[in-house]
C-alpha cells in the first residue's frame, strides 16, 4: 500500500493542511460507496480554506467492473453558477487508466494509462489536484501526469460555496457490474505557504517514481565504541564489488602506500572510475589523518552506503552523479595510530579518564609513555612546515602536534602526496572531529587567506555545503576555538594543487567532553553526526564538474514553431568546452530544434559565464496553436539534464521545471539526434537510459459523462 499526503513532485515546496474530511463511521475509518445503486457523498469545504495556490489529496481504492464510474470533483457554486473540476475519473473495466480531457474540438475523453501501477482497484493511491497562478496539474502517487491552464476558479471567490463531491456511478447497460465499492481513505485540502514551488521533471515512464523513494542509510555498527574497526573498515570495501556485481565500471579499489608499520592504506573509487574517454571530475574525501576522530570516517561510511542504496533505487540524482563523478574515498590515512586505540584504548581510559585515544602515527620517539611517540600527520605537508611566527605545530616529538623531521617524513602523508600528484582532483574533503566548524584555507595564520576571487568560490562553497546543517566555517584562528595550524592538509592541497580543499571538523559541538566528543557510542548520535554532513558530500563532488544552470527568457509562436530564448550558464568548478542545447515538443526529442552548441566558463575561470541561446523547435503540427509545454536539454560529454518549461497562455507566461538528471546514453544520446561524443558506460542500467510519456488511450466514454454542467476542458 503507499499512502503520501504531502504529493508534491516539486522543489522547495511547502504545503499546510487546511481541512480534513471526517470519513469515520462506527466500525471503520473510511468511507465505503456501492454500485449497488447510483452512490455518492459532498464535503462541505470552508470558504476561507481555499488559497490561491494549494491542492487537494485524495487517498483511494477504485472498483472494478464494467460500468464502473469513479469520480471526484471540486465544486464551486452561487445561485444558479456551478463550475467544477474533475480531480479524478475512473472507468471500471480500465483499472490502469484514468480519464483526462481532450482538446475542446473533441467530442471524446482519453484514457491516460499508467502501466507502472496495473491496476488502481487493489490498493490505495494518492490522487492530487494542484494549483497556482498559472497551471491546474494532476499527481499520481506523486507523478505528475496532466497540465492545464488555470481559470478563475480560485480567484473568484467572494459568494461562493465550496465541496467536494464523490460519485460511484455506473453506466445504464445490462452489462454493468453492479458489487463493486470505491474505498475513500482520506480526503485532505492544502494551502501552499511557501513562495517558491517549482515542480521537478520527471520521468513518467521509471517505475520507480511510483514508489516512496526514501534514501535512509543506516551506518554500519562497529565493534570499536560504536565505529567500525580498522579490520572491519577493510571488510567493508572489500564488500563493496559484491554490492556493484553487475557494475564493475562503478568502483574500484587500490592501495596507495603502507604506513609506518607496514598496513595498507587503500583509497576506494565509486563513480566512472573506468572512463572509456576523458577524465569525470574527480573529488577526494580523506578521514582519519587523527587517529582518534573516527566520525571523520564514519560520516564517508554513511555517505557510501547513501550513494549505493540511492544507485539500487534508481534515484536519478544518485545515478546522474555516479555516472559523471568520480569519488575517491581514503578511509583511514592513519591504521597505525587508529589499531593501537583498539588495543589500548578501553585500559589506558580507565587508567587516565583524561586519556582520549592515540592522534599520530605510530613513529617511535624517545618519549616516557609510548602513547606520546608519532608524527601529527596534519601538522606533515608542505606548507608553512617551519613557520615560527605563531605557533602552529611542534618541533618537541613527543608533542601532539608534533610535525616530523621534514615535510612528508611520514609515510602516510607521503601516500596521500603521491595520490594527489597522480590524479586531477577538483575538489576535496580531508576530514577530523570534532566541533561542527570548515576550515578554509589558509589554517596557517601567517598566510593569510586566498586572494578575493578564490575567497568568494571557498565562501560561496561554505555557504552552500552548511546551509541544512548550520556548521560554522572560516580560518580556524579567526573564527573558532581552533588555531594557527602549520603543514595542513587542505592548505597544501590548494597552495600546490589549487584544489578547493577543506578541512570539516564533524559533530558533535565543543560542548562534549574529549571522550564523548571523539567517541560517540550512541547509535542516534552517531547517525546523527553522519546525517548532517550528507548535503556537504554531495554538494562538494557536484560543483567539482559543471552545473548546468538554465534561465527561460521568453517564447514566441508562429505557425510552424515556438522559438524559445534562454540564458544558459555553468555553476560548477570545470570548464565545459561543448555543451548541446537541444529542444523539442515531444519529451524524448524525437523532433526537435537544430542543436546549439557553446563553451561554458566553470565559476573559477575568468571568461564570459553566460551564454544567451535561442531554439526554434518545430510543433507537432501545424494547426496546433502552441504546445502546453516544452522539453529542453542540456548534455556535455558526461552529463545530461532534462527540462521541462511550461508554456502559459501568453509569450511571457511560462515556468521552468527542475531538470530530471539522465545518463549520457539512451534517450539523451538520441534527443534531436546523436553527436557521438559521450563518455559514460551505461552498463546494466536498462529501461531507466529511457524517457517516454506514458500512452493515452482510445476514448472509452463520452466527454459528458466527464465534464458535467458545461465545464470545458479549459477548466482543467
Amino acid at each position: 500500500m503507499r499512502v503520501l499526503h504531502e504529493v508534491t513532485n516539486s522543489s522547495d515546496c511547502v504545503f499546510k493542511r487546511t481541512w480534513r474530511a471526517k470519513l469515520s463511521t462506527d466500525d471503520t475509518d473510511k468511507l465505503t460507496l456501492s454500485s449497488a445503486v447510483n452512490a455518492g457523498s459532498t464535503f462541505v469545504l470552508p470558504s476561507a480554506n481555499i488559497s490561491t495556490s494549494g491542492k487537494l489529496v485524495v487517498e483511494a481504492i477504485l472498483p472494478k467492473g464494467i460500468g464502473m464510474r469513479p469520480i471526484v470533483k471540486l465544486v464551486k457554486e452561487k445561485e444558479d453558477i456551478h463550475r467544477e473540476i474533475v480531480v479524478f475519473s475512473g472507468v471500471g473495466e480500465q483499472p490502469d487508466s484514468l480519464q483526462i480531457p481532450g482538446k475542446e474540438s473533441e467530442s471524446h475523453l482519453h484514457m491516460k494509462a499508467f502501466p507502472c501501477i496495473n491496476d488502481l482497484t487493489k490498493d490505495i493511491h494518492t490522487y492530487a489536484l494542484t494549483w497556482d497562478d498559472g497551471w491546474f496539474r494532476w499527481y499520481l502517487d506523486g507523478v505528475f501526469y496532466l497540465e492545464q491552464h488555470r481559470t478563475s476558479f480560485f480567484t473568484m471567490t467572494s459568494g461562493y460555496s465550496f465541496n467536494v463531491q464523490i460519485a460511484l456511478e455506473h453506466a445504464n447497460t445490462t452489462n454493468t457490474t453492479i458489487d463493486s465499492t470505491m474505498t475513500i481513505a482520506d480526503i485532505s485540502l492544502f494551502k501552499q505557504t511557501s513562495g517558491l514551488c517549482t515542480p521537478i521533471t520527471i520521468n513518467p515512464s521509471d517505475c520507480s517514481n511510483y514508489q516512496t523513494r526514501a534514501i535512509l542509510p543506516t551506518a554500519p555498527r562497529g565493534s570499536l565504541y560504536g565505529s567500525l574497526a580498522y579490520k572491519e573498515i577493510l571488510e567493508y570495501v572489500e564488500s563493496i564489488p559484491s554490492r556493484l556485481k553487475s557494475y564493475p565500471h562503478l568502483h574500484k579499489q587500490t592501495i596507495i602506500g603502507y604506513s609506518r608499520q607496514d598496513r595498507p592504506i587503500v583509497a576506494l573509487c565509486l563513480g566512472q572510475c573506468h572512463p572509456t574517454k576523458g577524465e569525470p571530475p574527480q573529488t577526494l574525501y580523506t578521514a582519519m589523518h587523527h587517529s582518534r576522530e573516527p566520525m571523520s570516517m564514519m560520516n564517508l561510511v554513511y555517505f557510501i552506503e547513501y550513494l549505493l542504496l540511492g544507485f539500487h533505487q534508481r534515484d536519478p540524482g544518485t545515478v546522474h552523479m555516479l555516472l559523471t563523478r568520480q569519488f575517491w574515498f581514503v578511509l583511514v590515512v592513519n591504521p597505525d595510530g587508529y589499531v593501537y586505540n583498539e588495543e589500548n584504548l578501553v585500559s589506558l581510559h580507565k587508567v587516565n579518564p583524561g586519556y582520549s585515544g592515540q592522534r599520530k602515527n605510530r613513529r617511535e620517539a624517545q618519549c616516557r609513555i609510548k602513547e606520546d611517540w608519532g608524527v601529527d600527520l596534519n601538522r606533515n605537508y608542505d606548507i608553512c612546515f617551519n613557520e615560527t611566527a605563531v605557533a602552529g605545530s611542534s618541533t618537541d616529538e613527543c608533542a601532539e602536534d608534533y610535525r616530523g623531521t621534514a615535510p612528508f617524513s611520514e609515510p602516510e602523508t607521503q601516500a596521500i602526496k603521491s595520490f594527489v600528484e597522480n590524479n586531477t582532483f577538483t575538489t576535496a574533503l580531508n576530514y577530523h572531529s570534532f566541533g561542527k566548524y570548515f576550515n578554509i584555507p589558509f589554517a596557517c595564520q601567517p598566510k593569510g587567506t586566498p586572494n578575493d576571487a578564490d575567497m568568494k568560490i571557498f565562501t560561496t562553497l561554505a555557504n552552500e555545503m552548511t546551509k541544512y546543517n548550520r556548521f560554522d566555517f572560516g580560518q580556524s584562528w579567526k573564527t573558532s576555538n581552533l588555531y594557527s595550524v602549520n603543514g595542513e592538509t587542505s592548505d597544501w592541497m590548494w597552495n600546490t594543487y589549487k584544489i578547493f580543499a577543506m578541512s570539516p571538523e564533524t559533530g558533535p559541538a565543543f560542548e562534549f567532553q574529549d571522550m564523548e566528543g571523539f567517541w560517540p557510542s550512541k547509535p542516534e548520535l552517531i547517525h546523527q553526526i553522519c546525517e548532517e554532513l550528507l548535503y556537504s558530500n554531495w554538494h562538494i563532488a557536484r560543483v567539482a564538474g559543471p552545473i548546468f544552470n538554465v534561465n527561460f527568457l521568453g517564447w514566441e509562436n508562429d505557425e510552424e514553431y515556438v522559438s524559445i530564448s534562454l540564458e544558459l550558464s555553468n555553476l560548477g568548478l570545470q570548464y565545459v568546452h561543448s555543451a548541446e542545447v537541444i529542444g523539442s515538443v515531444f519529451i524524448n526529442g524525437s523532433i526537435s530544434s537544430p542543436v546549439a552548441t557553446v563553451g561554458l566558463a566553470g565559476i573559477h575561470q575568468d571568461q564570459p559565464q553566460v551564454r544567451t541561446i535561442v531554439l526554434d523547435i518545430p510543433k507537432a503540427s501545424t494547426s496546433e496553436s502552441s504546445p502546453l509545454a516544452v522539453y529542453i536539454v542540456v548534455r556535455d560529454q558526461h552529463s545530461c539534464q532534462l527540462y521541462r518549461t511550461s508554456l502559459g497562455k501568453k509569450s511571457d507566461e511560462f515556468v521552468l521545471w527542475d531538470p530530471l538528471p539522465l545518463p549520457r546514453c539512451g534517450t539523451c544520446a538520441e534527443f534531436g539526434g546523436s553527436t557521438g561524443n559521450a563518455t559514460v558506460n551505461c552498463d546494466g542500467l536498462g529501461d531507466i537510459m529511457f524517457v517516454a510519456d506514458t500512452p493515452i488511450l482510445d476514448d472509452v466514454t463520452s466527454v459528458e459523462s466527464y465534464r458535467v454542467n458545461g465545464t470545458t476542458p479549459d477548466d482543467f
